[in-house]
């Protein structure tokens, strides 16, 4: 449970000198029974409490007398102490207060940035001529298509009809038998994503069974935990938009399809809100959020073996103690959930967390030819993988036109020529091979007038009323399209390096990155192929007076299945996150470890590959259809349930035991066998032998509350010896029979 302090949100922010570091908040275990003792300390030393863990005694705190003054002697000090240094007395202090058992900084988790363009597609083997326009050279010349497969199968999914994205066909979702599954079994399992917030306006999402963590006290009751989401609808990045509908974008005739598109149950946690990161302890909040909402469906529909599958699309090398206790003990008490995390995408070995905590499945990234992604992070901690590379999801229905998925649909007349290149005169749909990409981010609109070669943009180009045509290379994006602002530029084309296919278009260019923009806004802006812009680059060369027109066509706000082609583990995840709950929902007998181990025995591995497991895929693609078969054939053994069942002379009674006349208070209790936990939700069906007319109870059909128990009033008719027995059904469970003997006696016989 989290408890927040109301004084704490009237706190301005972290102190600045502590601000610097990755995290201005310490943790602070307390031992058992002392935490008013630690409480009254940190607030005679100037600390507040930000938040309290009481599952697993432990506060949150910031500030600290220690910090002010640092913060003070920098405003007399020509010189800033060191971070480190205030940190380490900080952590002294809190360390020796009676009644702590331990101390650590907080850290931050933040989500993984978009790989860079050339990471997305491995570069060539063999590189292409240094010169193919070398008049000895004996290359052939490449001939071009209008699709140059860099964008992927998806790139022209969800237009006509539709689409049915590769990542779901590659992990056997699209299969009629999963399809199935996922319409029968739907109510059998909930996804909780932890991400940025999700577009609840796209109308690939079904209302309702999508919902979402609000911010505060539930229902204004400060006596609940309260909640450290952000709202859940609102998604000013497009990432959690994009994750949730890689699981369950709805089957319904137009945009694409999900993992589990019959209507799979969305439970969304806004961990990130506007921002990029967000303190890792957060995430521990994050964690008991969507299991409580677990346990408060579980009740609420009397669903007892309903599973939960938690998808992380995020990151950081931070570790804390706190988060690592937290998980195992959460993993080991909860043998109904199921964490599924990204690895990262730094195409490096470096561990990520929450990928690598042991209880987490770490996901790595394929693309569609199954070959393992080069930004793909690669460690022992991968355990599975799942198709990442350009996937096709939904994103927030406001960032539809800053999307470059948008513009492809118009891309054949994108770019167009007042006067065709004399090299070219036969070859009318010369840009339509392979077919233009916008710039995300660039604005729509129409740019005509002379063309003019910035070479490679790395300094002001003189291109005032012109359109500025820059090769990549030397320096970033950002900077070629700043420098072709500074110079009056009222559009730009960019071509791709010499040392790629020539026909590879240049994809995945945005200026959403940039740290600036130019004072008047960005202009239209469009990414082509080598061989396109060397064709234009050579005709200016020659003294052509070369001409052009971009045009970006606006998409209609009425589009409301927005989709855009995002890149990264944090894309595997949701898929691998929608199999496991797809495959889950049918077997819910099984646990947590079973259906993990179920997806890594039937995984695939990439063509070519013999390890049993690799560092960069784990144990292989999952598959969806393989792992149903196989539990099919291996099917789980359900651990069982242990039901109690007890009466008590309901306590308007006077007699000393059971009387005619009198009522008796009849009480159950359900826990798993396995783990001890309260079932919750689980229907109890009670009756009376050798007949209802002696005990006539209230209710027959319990159903128990998030604590396992359940309890009817029974009013005693007539005397004799009866048993009551209880008997739990449903969910995956077998049947478990419980009993309690009564022995009525008359009213004459108690005297």
């Amino acid at each position: 449970m989290v408890r927040l302090f109301a004084a704490v949100l009237l706190l301005a922010a972290a102190v600045p000198i502590l601000a610097q570091g990755s995290s201005s908040s310490f943790i602070v275990q307390y031992k058992p029974d002392e935490l008013n003792q630690v409480r009254s300390q940190l607030q005679q030393q100037g600390y507040s409490i930000m938040r309290e863990y009481t599952d697993f005694n432990s506060l949150v705190v910031s500030g600290g007398n220690i910090a002010a003054a640092a913060t003070a002697s920098v405003g007399s000090s020509s010189s800033t102490p060191a971070t480190d240094a205030v940190a380490a007395e900080i952590n002294a202090q809190l360390a020796a207060m009676r009644g702590v058992g331990h101390v650590e900084a907080g850290g931050m988790r933040a989500l993984f940035p978009q790989p860079a363009t050339g990471m997305i597609i491995a570069p060539p083997s063999i590189a292409p001529p240094a010169d193919s326009s070398d008049s000895n050279s004996t290359a052939e010349e490449a001939v071009c298509s209008e699709s140059d497969g860099k964008l992927g199968p998806d790139a022209d999914l969800g237009r006509r009809g539709e689409g049915i994205p590769y990542g779901v066909k590659l992990v056997q979702a699209d299969d009629p038998a999963m399809v199935e599954v996922a319409k029968k079994f739907r109510s059998k399992v909930l996804f909780c994503v932890i991400d940025t917030g999700l577009d609840r306006t796209n109308k690939e999402f079904n209302n309702a069974t999508t919902s979402g963590c609000m911010p505060g006290f539930p229902d204004g009751d400060t006596s609940q935990p309260f909640r450290y989401c952000y709202t859940w609808y609102e998604d000013a990045n497009r990432h959690g938009t994009h994750t949730s509908g890689t699981i369950g974008a709805l089957r319904n005739g137009r945009g694409v399809v999900g993992v589990s598109s019959e209507g799979a149950q969305l439970y969304h946690y806004n961990y990130f809100g506007p921002n990029m990161a967000a303190s890792d302890d957060l995430e521990v909040a994050a964690w008991q959020e969507c299991i409580a909402e677990l346990d408060r469906r579980k009740l609420a529909t009397s669903t007892p073996d309903i599973k939960l599958v938690i998808s992380m699309s995020y990151g950081s090398t931070s570790v804390t103690d706190f988060s690592k206790a937290a998980i195992a003990a959460l993993a080991k008490a909860r043998n109904d959930v199921l964490w599924i995390a990204a690895a990262g995408n730094g195409g490096d070995n470096t561990i990520n967390y929450p990928a690598g905590y042991d209880e987490v499945i770490s996901i790595g990234a394929v693309d569609w030819n199954s070959k393992p992604a080069t930004f793909s992070t690669f460690n022992a901690d991968v355990e599975l993988a799942a198709p990442g590379v350009q996937t096709l999801s939904t994103i927030p229905v406001a960032m539809t036109n800053a999307s470059g998925y948008a513009a492809l649909p118009f891309s054949r007349d994108i770019l167009t020529l007042d006067t065709p290149l004399a090299a070219l005169a036969n070859d009318t749909n010369f840009f339509n091979k392979p077919k233009v990409a916008r710039v995300d981010g660039s604005p729509a609109g129409t740019a005509s007038g002379r063309l003019v070669d910035c070479g490679l943009g790395a300094e002001k180009c003189e291109a005032d009323g012109a359109i500025c045509l820059l090769q990549r290379g030397e320096t970033t994006f950002c900077e070629k399209l700043l420098n072709c602002a500074a110079g009056g530029g009222i559009g730009a084309i960019i071509f791709n390096r010499d040392d790629l296919p020539e026909c590879e278009r240049l994809a995945g260019v945005s200026v959403d990155i940039c740290d600036a923009a130019p004072e008047q806004g960005w202009t239209p802006a469009i990414s082509i192929s080598q061989k396109q812009g060397r064709a234009l680059r050579e005709a200016l060369a020659a003294g052509e007076a070369v001409s052009a027109t971009i045009r970006v066509t606006e998409v209609s706000q009425a589009n409301e299945y927005s989709l855009d082609l995002l890149s990264g583990t944090s894309m595997a995840t949701p898929t691998a996150s929608g199999v496991a709950g797809l495959v889950w929902s049918a077997h819910t007998q099984c646990t947590a470890a079973e259906i993990r181990a179920a997806l890594r025995k039937t995984a695939v591995k990439p063509a070519n590959t013999t390890a049993d497991r690799d560092q960069k895929y784990g144990f292989g693609i999952v598959q969806a259809l393989a792992a149903h078969k196989y539990l099919e054939s291996n099917p789980c053994t359900a651990s069982g349930l242990k039901v109690t069942l007890q009466h008590s002379v309901a306590s308007a009674s006077t007699a000393a035991a059971p009387t005619v006349g009198g009522r008796v208070t009849v009480s159950v209790t359900v826990q798993d066998k396995a783990t001890g936990r309260a079932a919750i939700g689980q229907r109890v069906l009670l009756n009376v032998e050798p007949s209802r007319k002696a005990v006539a109870c209230k209710s027959y059909s319990l159903t128990t509350n998030k604590k396992g128990m359940a309890a009817t009033s029974c009013q005693l008719l007539a005397s004799g010896n009866n048993r009551i027995t209880a008997k739990a059904v449903g969910g995956s469970s077998a049947a478990t029979v419980a009993n309690s003997s009564i022995v009525i006696r008359t009213k004459a016989q108690d005297s």
